[in-house]
């Protein structure tokens, strides 16, 4: 999805000041690589700092660039992500809501039911409950 022109601003705000980030070419492809990686591996040991060290590009330009170019933080995208897999899981194994909260990279089952139910409205049980309710 990197939009390859001469340069793209993105348009930060710091502490209530407006900063320019001017992205390359170079920074865009650094940015569509992040998000491949993230794809690949979506856990919170993944950190930001780790991520811009890993694929070369500074941390301020990954962080606005990502936002600038896919809509979301990449906090928000990894969340997003391992609620997808978690609701794929739901959906399709009989795991327990224990289970697929570590597999999904939470820490206790208690942490994913409260982002689950953010994301969805429903607790992973009603989730669950309501998929069977649906295919019979």
């Amino acid at each position: 999805m990197a939009v390859h022109s001469a340069f793209q601003k993105v348009v930060a705000l710091r502490a209530g000041h407006r900063h320019v980030i001017p992205l390359t070419p170079y920074d865009l492809d650094c940015i569509a690589l992040a998000q491949q990686l993230l794809c690949k591996d979506p856990s919170p040991r993944t950190t930001i700092d780790g991520l811009a060290l890993e694929i070369g590009i500074n941390r301020n330009k990954l962080n606005y660039g990502f936002k600038y170019v896919y809509g979301v933080t990449i906090n928000e995208f990894q969340e997003k992500l391992r609620m997808e897999k978690a609701e794929l899981l739901l959906s399709t194994t009989r795991k327990s809501v224990k289970a697929i909260a570590s597999l999904t990279h939470y820490c206790t089952s208690s942490r994913f039911g409260v982002v689950f139910k953010k994301n969805y409205g429903i607790t992973p049980l009603q989730f669950r409950k309501q998929i069977k309710r649906n295919n019979h």
